[in-house]
């Protein structure tokens, strides 16, 4: 069983308006997501909201998911991180359950495809963890998103803080194991500013291929 937790709780602060509601497609960012994370075979993906959390359950209540409101999402990103790890755990009962775990930042966007291959990598290979990896202007690697962890990881998920920088402490514990992705561009998307959203909807293919259907 896949697990999958979606990090939605920010302010936007210099997006100037709600990340999770940018138009995306036919739909909006954070219901796309959330459909892309059903289809590549997360049942019911933990959402992790903070800011403007009633507008956003509005948006996102006829969807099949489990949301968790982190009532401290302006101490940082580790906090959601350790929100969403909880319930998950609640979910299931355990997390001996999971085989695998996918973290997904709302405002870095990805697809079914690529979810898939990165959790069939770290099944392969049962590293800890496993993110896509890209080559930068320079031809320097990077490690891209999303990560996925090995399941048994969701319990130290629960301990991770700020001043260890969150996710990057079970990094450095533990290690990234890479997959070459470095023809997708979609990996290295972090949707920061407004002026980054228009390219970034032109790297996605909303109408054409896709195996999904946004499911109310």
């Amino acid at each position: 069983m896949i697990g999958g937790i979606l990090l939605a709780g920010g302010a936007s602060t210099r997006m100037g308006s709600p990340k999770q509601l940018i138009k995306w497609g036919d739909t909006t960012l954070i219901e796309w997501e959330i459909n892309e994370l059903t289809c590549a075979g997360i049942a019911r993906p933990v959402v992790v909201l903070g800011n403007n959390s009633s507008e956003i359950i509005n948006t996102i209540s006829g969807l099949d998911c489990t949301v968790v409101i982190n009532s401290q999402w302006e101490q940082g990103r580790s906090t959601s991180l350790r929100a969403g790890a909880r319930a998950l755990l609640e979910v299931i009962g355990g997390a001996a359950r999971y085989e695998s775990v996918v973290i997904q930042n709302v405002d870095q966007p990805t697809t079914a495809s690529i979810i898939r291959a990165l959790a069939s990598e770290r099944a392969r290979t049962d590293a800890a963890l496993v993110q896509p990896e890209y080559l930068d202007e320079q031809g320097l690697p990077h490690g891209g998103h999303p990560v996925v962890l090995q399941g048994q990881l969701i319990n130290e998920l629960q301990q991770v803080t700020e001043e260890g920088k969150g996710l990057r402490q079970l990094v450095k514990s533990y290690g990234s194991q890479r997959l070459n992705m470095s023809d997708e561009p979609i990996v290295k998307i972090n949707l920061n500013t407004p002026d980054l959203v228009n390219d970034a909807r032109l790297l996605f293919r909303f109408n054409n291929d896709s195996d999904c259907e946004v499911r109310a």
